[in-house]
C-alpha cells in the first residue's frame, strides 16, 4: 500500500504525524506500507527507523512514477492543500491520481481531507484560491473511491462539492503519548499545550478569565506547550506581558511527547480553542483526553459528545473537584473507545475493504 502524505516526524506537521499513527501498525494483509513525502524522507527514515519513506518534492512526475509502482493495489492520500503548495492549490495533482487510475482502474484511492478552504470574503485573495482549491478538491473526489474527513463542516463542504453522500467522519487521534502513572493532580495548574496560531488564539478567548482566576487564586502557574514562530508567538507574547502578573507564566516550548503527557496527566485544567465544529480535528484536544485532563473551552456548556465531557470557561470556579474529575474521566473513555490509533486504523481498513 502507498501512502502519500505531508512531513512526517521529526517535522512538525499534524497532518504528516496522524498519518504516520494511523497506518505504522497497518494490517499484515495490507502491508507493507510505503510513503511518499511532499519533503523530509532522509530525516524521517533516520528518526522511524525505516526505509520505506521517500519524497516526492512535489513533483508530478516522480509521484506519479511512485503510484505507477503501486500499480493496482491500495492507495492513502493525506490531503491539506498548502503542506503541497504554499497557497493551497496544487493544482498539479488531481492529473496525477486521474492517470494512475485509468492506468490501474482496479487500483483502490482513499482521500482523507484533514483541510478544506473557508469562507473568506471576495475582497480577500484567500477566496480566489479557495474557489480553485475546491475545483482541484472536486477533481479529487470525482476519481476517489473512498471519501473520509475529520468534521462534520468539512463533510458537509465536501457533499456540496462532490455530489456524494457516502463520506466518512474519522477524528484525528493523539499525537502524545498516555501517562502511565496515577498521580494527584494539581488544584491551580492550567496548561495551553498546542501549536503556535492554537495557543494565541486560546489566550485571547481566555485573557480575561486567566487575570481574573489568578486574583482568586484558582489558577497560580499556566504551562505554554509547543513550538514556537515568528508570526504568532510575538502576538501571545504580547498578551502574556499585559497580565497583571507576567511571572505565573512558564513557557516550555517544545517538550518529547512523554513530558507533556506527564503535564497533561496532572494539571488542574487544560485550556484549548476548540468548538464544536472543530474539537474533531484537534490532536491537542485528544491529547487532552487520553491523558485525562480537564478541558475548558470558550463556547459555552455543550451538549453534544464529546465536547458535554468538557467544561466551559464559565464552570471552572463553579464545579465540585468530584465533576470535574467525573468528566475527564468520561473523556477519556470515549475517546479509548472512539479516538485511539487502533481504532482509526480498523475504520480506515474497513473502508479500504468495502467493495467498490
Amino acid at each position: 500500500m502507498l501512502v502519500v502524505t505531508t512531513r512526517l516526524p521529526p517535522a512538525t506537521c499534524g497532518v504528516g504525524t496522524n498519518s504516520w499513527h494511523a497506518h505504522r501498525n497497518w494490517p499484515d494483509e495490507l502491508a507493507p506500507v510505503t510513503f511518499q513525502v511532499v519533503e523530509g524522507a532522509t530525516e524521517a527514515r533516520a528518526l522511524l527507523g525505516r526505509d520505506d519513506i521517500h519524497d516526492f518534492d512535489s513533483d508530478p512526475r516522480k509521484l506519479g512514477e511512485a503510484l505507477n509502482r503501486a500499480g493496482a493495489g491500495d492507495v492513502v492520500l493525506h490531503y491539506a492543500g498548502r503542506a503541497y503548495q504554499r497557497v493551497g492549490c496544487p493544482l498539479w495533482m488531481p492529473g496525477v491520481f486521474t492517470k494512475w487510475k485509468q492506468k490501474f482502474p482496479r487500483g483502490r484511492l482513499l482521500i482523507f481531507f484533514h483541510e478544506i478552504p473557508g469562507g473568506a470574503p471576495m475582497t480577500s485573495k484567500q477566496h480566489w484560491f479557495g474557489r480553485v482549491e475546491n475545483h482541484l478538491i472536486c477533481r479529487l473526489c470525482r476519481v476517489a473511491d473512498v471519501l473520509v474527513t475529520n468534521t462534520d463542516t468539512h463533510r458537509a463542504k465536501l457533499q456540496t462539492l462532490s455530489g456524494r453522500t457516502d463520506i466518512a467522519l474519522l477524528p484525528v487521534g493523539s499525537n502524545i503519548e498516555t501517562w502511565p502513572a496515577r498521580e494527584p493532580r494539581s488544584k491551580s495548574e492550567f496548561v495551553i499545550f498546542g501549536l503556535p496560531y492554537g495557543r494565541l488564539e486560546t489566550l485571547r478567548l481566555f485573557d480575561a478569565h486567566i487575570s481574573e482566576w489568578h486574583e482568586r487564586g484558582i489558577l497560580s502557574r499556566l504551562h505554554l506547550i509547543g513550538p514556537s514562530d515568528d508570526k504568532f508567538m510575538p502576538k501571545a507574547d504580547a498578551l502574556l506581558s499585559a497580565l497583571p502578573d507576567p511571572s505565573i507564566v512558564v513557557r516550555h516550548g517544545m517538550l518529547p511527547s512523554i513530558e507533556v503527557a506527564e503535564r497533561l496527566s496532572t494539571a488542574a485544567f487544560a485550556l484549548t480553542n476548540v468548538t464544536g465544529e472543530s474539537w474533531s480535528k484537534s490532536s491537542s484536544f485528544m491529547a487532552c483526553a487520553a491523558n485525562s485532563c480537564p478541558i475548558v473551552h470558550a463556547s459555552g456548556p455543550a451538549s453534544s459528545t464529546p465536547l458535554r465531557f468538557a467544561v466551559a470557561g464559565e464552570e471552572v470556579d463553579r464545579l465540585p473537584e468530584r465533576e470535574v474529575a467525573g468528566r475527564a474521566s468520561a473523556m477519556r473513555e470515549w475517546f479509548e473507545t472512539h479516538a485511539t490509533w487502533e481504532v482509526i486504523t480498523e475504520r480506515l481498513v474497513a473502508l479500504l475493504r468495502v467493495p467498490a
